[in-house]
């Protein structure tokens, strides 16, 4: 009897946000180096409307985006999918931001550059 072949895992989808084109494509590109399917977009709006359109299991989300801080986006992203892992992106860390960010929900806080 032969074994079943083992399906191949699961790529994990990935929602970027980030307001700077450069980041954007840089952090797509290394998450899709890593075998993620990479959903990358640029304002709050797009972020909001993708997280509708299909789940994601993380999100790395800009502090400064130009529509909207990401802290206010932050709570936003979870109502839409309170299983989403945020992960908050910033080139401007305090103890403050970073304590605000995991109080509305993020898994983790990262100061730019990475």
């Amino acid at each position: 009897m032969a074994a079943k072949p083992e399906r191949p895992a699961p790529r994990p989808r990935v929602l970027v946000v980030d307001d700077e084109k450069n980041i954007r494509a840089t952090l797509a590109l290394c998450l899709e180096s890593a075998d993620c399917l990479v959903t990358a977009v640029a304002s709050s709006a797009e972020a909001l409307e993708a997280v509708e359109r299909q789940n994601f299991e993380i999100a790395f989300l800009d502090l400064r985006l130009a529509d909207e801080s990401g802290m206010y986006l932050l709570p936003k992203l979870l109502a839409a999918r309170p299983e989403l892992a945020v992960v908050v992106m910033t080139a401007y860390a305090t103890i403050e931001t970073a304590v605000e960010a995991m109080r509305r929900g993020a898994r983790d806080y990262l100061p730019k550059p990475f």
